[in-house]
């Protein structure tokens, strides 16, 4: 499966990760709600899936406002102090995430952050 990614400038030195998978949209670590909203209309794309590494307000800020933009996105990652409805908590290691098309693994990886 050919999977399609787009590095989304945001703030002042990170990226936002939008993944195409299939039938499937993922968005990693939408840390600034503006620049992945604009991206995501640009393209006519809806994720269907939100990935989020870890706590980090620079990878977490834009949260709340693109679940709000689409709240049929299955959201997975570790336990925020903000997690907005149908947030699923990814605590175990080798967790498998199933899109339409792809499956990811997950592996607990602290180093940058206790939760990563």
């Amino acid at each position: 499966m050919v999977i399609n990614t787009f590095a989304v400038c945001a703030l002042r030195d990170n990226y936002i990760w939008v993944m195409q998978c299939g039938d499937s949209t993922i968005v990693v670590d939408p840390g600034e709600s503006r620049a992945c909203l604009a991206f995501l209309k640009s393209r006519q794309l809806s994720p269907t899936h939100i990935f989020i590494t870890h706590h980090h307000h620079d990878h977490t800020g834009g949260l709340g406002d693109v679940a709000a933009a689409y709240p049929d996105a299955l959201i997975y990652g570790p336990e925020l102090a903000f997690m907005p409805q149908g947030y699923r908590v990814v605590r175990d290691t080798n967790t498998d995430i199933f899109t339409a098309a792809c499956a990811w693994q997950v592996f607990h990886s602290p180093g940058h952050t206790l939760d990563h």
